[in-house]
């Protein structure tokens, strides 16, 4: 319930496989003053009256579950994300009074037009969501530059005036309209409908994925070991594999990934591929370029994949019982370009479509249970995406 209705996530920790529900308003760790040297600036802020309980601890959820934006840090009334190649945005909470809350975006030097937009339309649209009324403040600046405070900008509104005084250089500078809309296009506008439905699935995937470990460990179910097999040199795809193996450890399955288990200096990779050997189960991550990597002809550049691939392909030519320990995953491409030939012709999964994420993570987290499409407890875990 408490994940459903965005009070709190779920973390994992990848070194020990436990579990924590992480309540964002019950975080007392203040943000240090210099914590990374990475500059940022103060964009739009907002007043935020009514019905305001949990109201920033939805955000830091709701913003943590999109697809483009990836939550890094998280402090007191303070939360932080990372955008494409590490461009930065986030929002605080500051000045809160009893039945009102004020919030203040800010994005880093660098970051793209569209990242911006994107990010302060995502966020508005989760506040309109919630039983509140919202007035927003636009940054101002006079001719020189110079930024008006906040607090003045508010007060001057609120008594009727348009227009401030600069506290440097005196100028008087009139007062944007508050409340216009901000510009979209209408690629833009698609994106933020996709990433707030995928956001809202995200909370039902939480509450799947509650039923169907609740109803495994009733049974005694043990979820097998996974060791993921992908390709990396696309970070966004590498980030969609850490997310999902995420998703797997909070769903109770053992999971062996590189990123996490071959990452210090002076680890044997070669020792870590094995591994793949005493797994219960391999996930091959089907885009284009695993299979140019699986096939080996780029010299050095792909013989991690290859390498796991003469594991993977040993099993593929042992019993149906050692093919099934194989489990295609198509994120990218179709099967002939992106699975090795010896896949040819088995059922995958399909990740193509990021909108049906969450139902594909519960069918494959299903099938590693061992609970069967026709059990009735498949049908009221999937029923969770169809009340919707």
């Amino acid at each position: 319930m408490l994940l459903q209705n965005n009070v709190c996530y779920r973390e994992t920790d990848p070194l020990n496989s436990r579990s924590y529900l992480v309540f964002p308003e019950l975080i007392n760790l203040k943000k240090p003053q210099f914590d990374d040297n990475v500059e940022v600036v103060d964009d739009v802020s907002y007043s935020v009256a009514g019905a305001i309980a949990n109201v920033y601890a939805s955000l830091v959820v709701l913003l943590g579950y999109t697809d483009r934006f990836t939550r890094t840090h998280q402090w007191r009334d303070h939360a932080r994300y990372e955008f494409g190649d590490g461009m930065i945005c986030g929002f605080r909470l500051e000045n809160e009074k009893e039945a009102e809350l004020n919030f203040v975006l800010y994005f880093g030097k660098h970051i793209k037009a569209t990242a911006k937009s994107l990010f302060i339309s995502l966020f508005e649209n989760f506040l309109a969501s919630r039983d509140v009324t919202v007035q927003r403040y636009l940054p101002v600046k006079c001719s020189k530059d110079h930024v008006i405070n906040r607090g003045v900008i508010k007060e001057q509104f609120t008594i009727g005036l348009h227009h401030a005084h600069c506290p440097r250089c005196g100028e008087k500078v009139s007062l944007p309209e508050q409340n216009q809309t901000i510009q979209l296009t209408l690629e833009e506008s698609r994106t933020v409908e996709y990433e707030e439905r995928n956001a809202r699935q995200r909370s039902l995937f939480e509450k799947a994925v509650y039923l169907l470990k609740s109803y495994a460990s009733q049974k005694g179910l043990v979820a097998p070991t996974c060791f993921i097999s992908y390709a990396w040199g696309d970070p966004i795809h590498e980030r969609w594999v850490e997310r999902f193996a995420n998703d797997l450890i909070n769903a109770g399955v053992g999971v062996i990934l590189d990123r996490w288990d071959n990452e210090k200096i002076g680890s044997s990779v070669p020792r870590f591929v094995e591994r793949a050997t005493g797994a219960d189960r391999v996930i091959l991550i089907g885009t284009p370029t695993y299979r140019i990597k699986y096939q080996n002809n780029e010299s050095m550049n792909g013989y991690v994949v290859a390498a796991e691939g003469d594991i993977i392909g040993a099993r593929l030519i042992g019993t149906e019982e050692d093919k099934m320990t194989i489990m295609p995953i198509l994120l990218v491409g179709t099967p002939k370009l992106s699975f090795p030939d010896l896949l040819n012709g088995r059922v995958f999964g399909d990740f193509r479509d990021g909108e049906d994420y969450a139902a594909q993570m519960i069918k494959l987290l299903s099938s590693l249970y061992g609970i069967k499409s026709r059990e009735k407890i498949f049908g009221e875990i999937m029923g969770v995406f169809e009340s919707t």
